[in-house]
């Protein structure tokens, strides 16, 4: 009697705490714990203009540092973004760039109208920042078609097995857009 056949093709946006935070040296690095097509918003209370410098990427470097050279001839993604800042202003939205692969016709799936212009992130680097930043100040924004986590299950005594389902249905989740 509850088996749903089908839902109705609606999107969300999921919004994802830091799983990790940390300062080092004068950025902080964000680990949101899994990739997803987003943008990120954040608070920050500027005492004078300046620029933040936003690193976003799918990969980082042994020292945590997010990977700036992606390797060639891959889809893994980076965007450096600057996002200026001011008195009086204290939440801010990072202005994606847009990326000609993820408009190719009959190549990449259009995004939904109303959609901003996303990047395929799990990190987050921050530099020039002027006052110390919390986790709780950073939310990625995960755009996605609906998910119903408990559609579907998979559980067993092998725990590669078990990552593979996890990678599987997430990775279903993380690029359904229609």
């Amino acid at each position: 009697d509850s088996y749903i056949i089908s839902t109705e093709n609606k999107f969300v946006t999921t919004e994802v705490k830091p799983a990790k935070f940390a300062k080092k040296g004068e950025a902080y690095i964000i680990d949101f714990g899994k990739a997803a097509f987003a943008t990120m918003d954040f608070n920050y209370d500027a005492k004078t203009p300046h620029t933040l410098t936003v690193h976003v990427g799918e990969m980082v470097n042994d020292d945590g540092s997010v990977n700036r050279a992606t390797p060639k001839k891959s889809n893994i993604r980076y965007q450096e973004i600057k996002v200026d800042v001011k008195p009086g202003q204290t939440k801010y939205q990072i202005k994606v760039h847009e990326d000609e692969r993820n408009t190719r016709a009959n190549k990449a799936v259009p995004l939904p109208n109303g959609f901003p212009p996303l990047v395929p992130f799990r990190y987050a680097e921050i530099e020039g920042a002027q006052n110390d930043l919390k986790a709780e100040d950073f939310t990625q924004l995960a755009f996605h078609t609906y998910w119903d986590e408990e559609a579907s299950s998979f559980e067993s005594n092998n725990d590669i097995l078990n990552q593979v389902w996890d990678l599987c249905k997430y990775s279903i989740k993380a690029t359904t857009f229609n």
